[in-house]
């Protein structure tokens, strides 16, 4: 095999699977960006705060050095049975803000005005956070899409325009969470009483 063959196949096979790992996408935490998953668990009646982030591991340094200038977003949680959006609030550095965010659906729409010369930069970058109050048990998908299909509002402070790149193979992104249902302190107690209740049944059996 020529050189030209073998240089050509490596390429080959390695542009697949630079391609498949490298990518602009939303990243979701509930932990401050310490860790990033798509599936999340909790107990009816807990409270967690959520944080969304764009996430990039592409060569492309174009947010590491200059920034992103502007975004907009649509998530909804698609059984809003399991649980509560409250506080939903966009990254304070996007200070020309649209939060059209109502009960378990939002809508942000933000960029930079007065900290233009301190946009947010790197690899992960803060988009905004929202509280999540878990009610009854079940499974559910928080989806998140482009706020516009038509205007190009992911852009960086070089005017590079990203939406494409994020959402033009895969239109959404999102995470499930599962809620445990608890019992009921009453349920509880009731529950121990009759377990106990059995197991005095069965002693005084057993002696007599």
């Amino acid at each position: 095999m020529s050189y030209i063959c073998k240089v050509l196949l490596v390429f080959l096979m390695l542009v697949p699977i630079n391609a498949a790992q490298a990518e602009i996408v939303l990243g979701f935490s509930n932990d401050g960006g310490a860790s990033f998953s798509t599936e999340f668990e909790m107990g009816s009646g807990d409270i967690s705060t959520f944080q969304l982030y764009l996430l990039d591991t592409t060569d492309n340094a174009d947010l590491r050095d200059h920034g992103l200038f502007s975004f907009g977003l649509i998530g909804a949680l698609n059984d809003e049975a399991i649980g509560q959006v409250s506080n939903p609030m966009i990254a304070p550095v996007f200070d020309d803000q649209d939060d059209a965010s109502f009960g378990n659906t939002i809508e942000w729409n933000a960029a930079l005005d007065d900290n233009f010369d301190n946009p947010p930069t790197g690899d992960t970058i803060l988009l905004g956070s929202f509280d999540f109050t878990a009610l009854a048990g079940g499974t559910s998908d928080f989806l998140f899409r482009d706020s516009s299909t038509t205007f190009e509002d992911w852009v960086t402070i070089n005017a590079e325009v990203l939406d494409d790149e994020i959402f033009g193979a895969r239109p959404e992104h999102g995470f499930s969470v599962t809620v445990t249902s608890v019992p009921e302190p009453g349920s509880l107690i009731l529950s121990l009483l009759g377990t106990g209740a059995f197991a005095l049944r069965r002693n005084r059996h057993l002696v007599l």
